[in-house]
């Protein structure tokens, strides 16, 4: 399962929300006890990937 955004919409805050809510449904609805993201290696701003997705785990 995933997703791309589109770079229209990049630094917008579109990715964090999907990132949240695709958290919140894997944890929350399927009850999953892990999940695994990735990223483009052509992205540039990799860092923020994982700081989001830190911030998400944190929610928890």
């Amino acid at each position: 399962m995933g997703f791309w955004v589109e770079q229209l919409f990049q630094e917008t805050g579109l990715n964090k929300a999907c990132k949240y809510l695709l958290c919140e449904f894997l944890f929350e609805q399927l009850n999953f006890e892990r999940i695994d993201f990735g990223a483009s290696s052509l992205k540039n701003n990799l860092a923020n990937v994982s700081q989001d997705l830190e911030k998400c785990k944190n929610q928890k």
